[in-house]
Parts: structure tokens; C-alpha cells; sequence
């Protein structure tokens, strides 16, 4: 009974040692990120991670990069200090702390035109940039297959 009742202690404890203010966070309103066109040319992708602050009002006071690459990590921190934040529980925010991961991945798709980058907000913690890489496509073919001028059917 003693050894049942330390596990169930040992638990609540880790538990709440676990659990923050941040689970309960959430996003209000941010402005949609972009996949910076020179890193998208040159097929660069990865993770930027930041560490953000947040002022009292929920907006970010700070954002400090941590890892990424160079061609990613400004539009990642310019991008991050737009988002607006929101407690569920608590009212102050001031000086919270987390970690907040961009994703910037690059389609396999290849079409003419390119395709519109696609942001998925995972959590409040993480956010996906999908990218395509631009293709030159010669416009005079698609203009002769719609003729069909040369073709026998």
C-alpha cells in the first residue's frame, strides 16, 4: 500500500513539475509567415528554433535565435515578434518564456508557376513553412499543346 501510495506521489509530482503556465498558452493573432524567397531559390530548408519573451500584453518582448540557418533565421525572428499570445488561466504573461520552432520545409512538387507557400500552425510552439522552389518552364510549349496544331488526334 506504502509503495503504491509513494508511485502515485512520485507521479503527481513529476506531473506537476512538467506542467507549466505555457501548456495553457495560446495564439491570438499573427501575421502569416513567409519562406524567404533567396533560401527557397537555393532549395534551403531546416528548423529555426527561437527563444521568445513575452510582455505583459501577451505580444512578444523578445526573440532570440538559437540555431538555424542564415538565410532563414531573420524572417523566422521578424516574423515571431507579430505573433500575439493569450494565457487561458492566468492574466499576467509578463516575462514568460518558450521556445518557438520554425519549420521551413521545401514541396517535391515541381509545377510551373510555382505554388503558394502553405503555413500550418502546429501548436504554439511550432510552425510549418512549405516553400516550392521556383521552376523555369517554357510558356510557348503549353501554348502549341492547346492548339494542337502539330498533333496527328
Amino acid at each position: 500500500m506504502r509503495l503504491k501510495c509513494a508511485l502515485v506521489s512520485i507521479w503527481l509530482l513529476v506531473s506537476a513539475l512538467t506542467t507549466s503556465a505555457q501548456a495553457n498558452l495560446c495564439v491570438t493573432s499573427f501575421v502569416v509567415p513567409e519562406y524567404p524567397q533567396l533560401a527557397e531559390t537555393a532549395r534551403v530548408y531546416g528548423d529555426v528554433v527561437l527563444e521568445v519573451t513575452l510582455k505583459p500584453d501577451g505580444s512578444v518582448a523578445t526573440s532570440r535565435v538559437v540555431s538555424g540557418h542564415p538565410l532563414l533565421k531573420a524572417a523566422a525572428q521578424e516574423n515571431s515578434m507579430t505573433w500575439k499570445f493569450e494565457s487561458i488561466e492566468r492574466k499576467e504573461l509578463a516575462n514568460e518564456e518558450f521556445t518557438l520552432i520554425y519549420r521551413y520545409l521545401l514541396s517535391d512538387a515541381v509545377r510551373c508557376g510555382g505554388q503558394p507557400t502553405r503555413v500550418t500552425l502546429e501548436s504554439y510552439k511550432l510552425v510549418s513553412i512549405l516553400g516550392s522552389p521556383p521552376v523555369i518552364c517554357d510558356p510557348g510549349i503549353e501554348k502549341i499543346r492547346k492548339k494542337h496544331w502539330y498533333w496527328p488526334w
